[in-house]
């Protein structure tokens, strides 16, 4: 393990993995599915930032190389097909099937110019002798610049359908993730192959996992004894302030195992103390990135329309939310801002037009974030709200 890292990032390869089980499970009976029905399977996960959708694809990808096809597809890759012949044969299957096609790859000013009619999806997967799993992340990406019309982007549109559509005897499962509003992008471009059926909202890990992930980081980051009188204890003290949630867990974890490195393995009181204090001090930074962009009016006229359409802790009426932001002055684009709430993960779409916020400590920052913010600019909470902060205020000091 690479212990010089000083950061989390929102999305990326997981160091230790476990849980998500009946997902693998999931995508597994898929690809067999699509054996047996000679025809590819499409299976959208979506999520919030952080809760751990590039670290499920990463996973699935490790699980199932030996028995497919595993290719990593980028967005970029949907609107050129050589791109897309690339990366599904491998490039020096590539370079041998452009070869024969009679030698027409040619360098010109410095590009490569293909001469050779552009190849099909069909043309491409047919060369495929082995299951195949396609894996596309950040998917949501295809809202970005997008104007209707656009040809680049009716490429993707078209690739997308013929994917999805595509017979194949050896089988394919097309797995692409993305933000909690994703399918909504892909309804948007008339995409509309997803239904409930084949769409994995990610959530929480369950806490078995959680804790499993932070004691590999303590174990086989650290090098401490797995009989250490200190490790579980440690274990579940951090898994309080995790909350299940991928982002956070990866956070603590490698602080700790930083840290305990650097203290060549000795476990202390003071230690702990360190690693708690850094790892909320990343934690608060990660929150507070969530609103980046937003000036101090902007997140007050946020967190107000949040907590005011509070229906019980944590969940919210996404349309009294939307039309508390068309209300506010300081708010000049209410739909964008909306949209951008929930691409950041700060409200995640639940049940029946009801809204989470995913993680627990996320609501507390807010909360107090919000009671800040008021003290500056002088301004004087409603009722609802002032009982909120009393209550975080309770909370704090016992």
């Amino acid at each position: 393990m690479n212990t010089s890292r000083s950061f989390a990032s929102d999305r990326g390869e997981a160091h230790y993995f476990h849980g998500r089980q009946e997902e693998i499970g999931f995508v597994q009976d898929a690809l067999k599915s699509s054996q047996d029905d000679r025809k590819s399977h499409s299976i959208l996960i979506q999520g919030a930032p952080g809760v751990g959708k590039s670290a499920l694809l990463n996973e699935l990808r490790e699980r199932m190389k030996h028995r497919c096809r595993v290719v990593k597809l980028e967005l970029r890759m949907l609107s050129n097909m050589y791109q897309l012949e690339s990366a599904v044969l491998g490039e020096k299957k590539y370079r041998k099937v452009s070869q024969e096609v009679q030698g027409n790859l040619k360098l010109v000013a410095g590009k490569v110019n293909y001469e050779r009619s552009e190849p099909t999806v069909s043309s491409i997967f047919k060369k495929i002798k082995k299951p195949i799993l396609l894996t596309l992340d950040e998917a949501q990406m295809m809202r970005v610049g997008h104007v209707k019309g656009d040809r680049e982007t009716e490429k993707k549109a078209h690739l997308f359908d013929e994917l999805h559509n595509l017979q194949l005897k050896q089988g394919l499962v097309f797995l692409i993730a993305g933000l909690s509003h994703t399918r909504k992008v892909f309804k948007d471009f008339e995409i509309s192959r997803f239904s409930d059926d084949c769409v994995i909202n990610l959530s929480r890990l369950d806490q078995k996992a959680e804790e499993d992930i932070l004691r590999d980081y303590l174990v086989r980051g650290a090098g401490v004894k797995p009989n250490h009188p200190n490790l579980n204890d440690w274990v579940h003290q951090m898994s309080k302030e995790t909350y299940q949630w991928a982002h956070h867990i990866s956070c603590y974890g490698q602080v700790a195992a930083q840290k305990i490195n650097k203290n060549r393995g000795v476990l202390s009181n003071e230690l702990f103390s360190d690693i708690l204090k850094e790892s909320r001090r990343k934690k608060r930074n990660y929150y507070d990135g969530r609103f980046e962009g937003f000036n101090e009016a902007e997140r007050v006229s946020i967190f107000s329309a949040i907590f005011e359409n509070e229906v019980k802790e944590n969940i919210v009426s996404g349309a009294q939310v939307q039309l508390g932001f068309e209300k506010n002055p300081m708010i000049k684009h209410p739909e964008k801002a909306f949209q951008d709430v929930v691409s950041r993960g700060i409200l995640q779409p639940g049940r029946s037009g009801f809204y989470q916020i995913p993680i627990p400590s996320l609501r507390t920052w807010m909360l107090q974030e919000y009671g800040s913010c008021l003290k500056m600019m002088d301004h004087q909470p409603s009722v609802k709200i002032q009982r909120l902060l009393n209550s975080l205020s309770d909370q704090t000091s016992s």
